[in-house]
C-alpha cells in the first residue's frame, strides 16, 4: 500500500499537525494497571480502541491564552486571560464563534490547511482523548468531511455546546481533534453468499470458543471479567500469513481445546478434570472445562462453582472467589463443606463479620459442627481482645 503525501498550511499561531500516541498516563489510561489479574480495565489495553486512536493525527490548540467555553443557563460564554496572549498574528477571540440559531455548537477556526491526495477527503473526529476524559471539560468536536484535494480553504472545526452548567477547556498544545485521510466513499453493499456467510459464521463460533486458548494473555479484571489478547495475537497472524494465518491459529486452538474438554464425559468426570487442572496451575484449561460445564451441561451444580471460586482464588482473584463460592452457597445452602469454605473465603478477605453469619450458619445446620464452633470461638476471642474504638 502506497504511503500517503498529506500536506499542510500553517498560518498565524497555527501549530503543526502531528501522528497520535496513545497517551498512557492521560486518556490512555494508568500505566500502573497491566494487563495482570485484578487490574482495572485501561484504554490502553483493547487493541481496537487504541489502533482507532492513533490511526490519522491530531489538531492542537495554538494559543497561550487558555479559554473555557461554558453553558451558564443555557447561555455560552467564552472566557479567556488576555494577559497571557503577547498579541502578534490573529486573536483567540475572532476565532472562536456562535454557529446560527438555534445554538447548540460553536465554530473554531483552526488557521490550519491540509491537502489531502487525489481521491481522498479529510474527515474531523472528536479526539479519543474525549471518549476517555471524566472531567467532561474535553470539547466533542462534530463529525465532518471535506474535499481538501481541491478545497484551499483553511480548515474550521465545529464543537457540540457543553450541558448547563459545564464547560469545555482549551489549553496550548492539547489536542482538540482526530483527523483522518480516508477513500472518497465508492461502494455497494451487497449481502454475503450462503457459504460466506456460514464460513464466517463458523469461525465467529470457533474463535468464541477458543479465545482464551488463541491469546497469550488471560486475566480477570477487578470486577471479575475476563480479558484477553486474542484480538492482537489475531491481527498479528493476518499480518504475517492473511487470512490463512488466522486460520492457522483458530483451527490450531480449538484442537487444543477439545483435548483440554474432551466430548462425552460426565460431569463428575468433568469436574475431576478441572481439580487436577486446578492442582497443576493449569488454570486457563481449569476455566474452560469448568465453564462448559456451567455454560453448556449444568448450570445450577453447586460444586462447579465451589472449584470456580478455588481457581479464582489460586488465580489472584479474590473477589471473583467470592462471588464464585457466593453462588455455590446459595445453590446448596444446607451443605455444610460450603458454608465452612464460605466462612474461610470471607476471613481471608477481611470480613469477620460474613464469616462469623455462615458459621452460625453451619452451627445451625449441625449444631455438632466442630470445626464452625472452633472458628466461631476464635473470632469471638478476637473480637474481646480488640481495643475499643474511639
Amino acid at each position: 500500500m502506497a504511503k500517503l503525501d498529506i500536506k499542510y498550511r500553517l498560518e498565524g499561531k497555527a501549530l503543526p499537525p502531528r501522528p497520535i500516541k496513545v497517551a498512557i498516563g492521560d486518556w490512555g489510561g494508568s500505566a500502573d494497571w497491566k494487563k495482570e489479574h485484578g487490574s482495572r480495565p485501561e484504554a490502553w489495553h483493547c487493541p481496537a480502541f487504541t489502533d482507532a486512536c492513533i490511526h490519522g493525527f491530531e489538531l492542537l490548540y495554538q494559543y497561550e491564552t487558555e479559554l473555557q467555553v461554558l453553558n451558564v443557563n443555557g447561555k455560552i460564554e467564552f472566557r479567556w486571560s488576555m494577559d497571557k496572549e503577547p498579541g502578534e498574528g490573529s486573536d483567540p477571540r475572532r476565532d472562536f464563534v456562535y454557529t446560527h440559531p438555534p445554538a447548540i455548537d460553536y465554530l473554531f477556526s483552526t488557521s490550519l490547511d491540509i491537502q489531502v491526495p487525489p481521491g481522498y477527503v479529510l474527515r474531523i473526529e472528536p479526539h479519543p482523548r474525549f471518549y476517555r476524559d471524566e472531567t467532561e471539560t474535553v470539547a466533542p468536536a462534530v463529525c465532518g468531511q471535506v474535499q481538501t484535494d481541491w478545497w484551499p480553504k483553511r480548515l474550521f472545526v465545529v464543537f457540540k455546546n457543553p450541558p448547563p452548567g459545564q464547560r469545555h477547556i482549551f489549553r496550548k498544545g492539547e489536542p482538540y481533534a482526530q483527523a483522518l485521510c480516508i477513500p472518497r466513499d465508492d461502494f455497494s453493499l451487497t449481502e454475503m453468499t450462503p457459504q460466506e456467510r456460514d464460513a464466517r459464521r463458523k469461525m465467529e463460533e470457533e474463535v468464541l470458543l477458543a479465545k482464551s486458548l488463541i491469546a497469550r494473555r488471560v486475566w480477570v479484571s477487578s470486577e471479575n471479567v475476563v480479558f484477553t489478547d486474542y484480538y492482537a495475537v489475531l491481527a498479528r497472524a493476518f499480518a504475517r500469513k492473511g487470512l490463512e494465518g488466522v486460520n492457522e491459529v483458530v483451527r490450531e486452538s480449538v484442537e487444543q481445546y477439545h483435548q483440554i474438554v474432551p466430548p462425552g464425559k460426565s460431569v463428575p468426570q468433568y469436574l475431576e478434570l478441572a481439580e487436577a487442572a486446578i492442582a497443576k496451575e493449569q488454570f486457563i484449561e481449569a476455566k474452560e472445562i469448568l465453564s462448559y460445564v456451567r455454560d453448556k451441561i449444568d448450570p445450577n451444580n453447586p460444586e462447579v462453582f465451589r472449584q470456580l471460586a478455588i481457581l479464582q482464588w489460586n488465580w489472584k482473584v479474590p473477589h471473583g472467589a467470592v462471588a464464585a463460592m457466593q453462588r455455590a452457597v446459595e445453590l446448596a445452602p444446607n451443605q455444610l463443606t460450603f458454608r465452612l469454605d464460605m466462612a474461610s473465603l470471607y476471613l481471608l478477605v477481611k470480613r469477620p463479620d460474613l464469616a462469623r453469619q455462615e458459621l452460625q450458619a453451619a452451627l445451625a445446620i449441625d449444631p455438632s459442627c466442630a470445626p464452625a464452633r472452633q472458628l466461631l470461638d476464635q473470632l469471638t476471642a478476637r473480637s474481646s481482645d480488640a481495643p475499643p474504638s474511639n
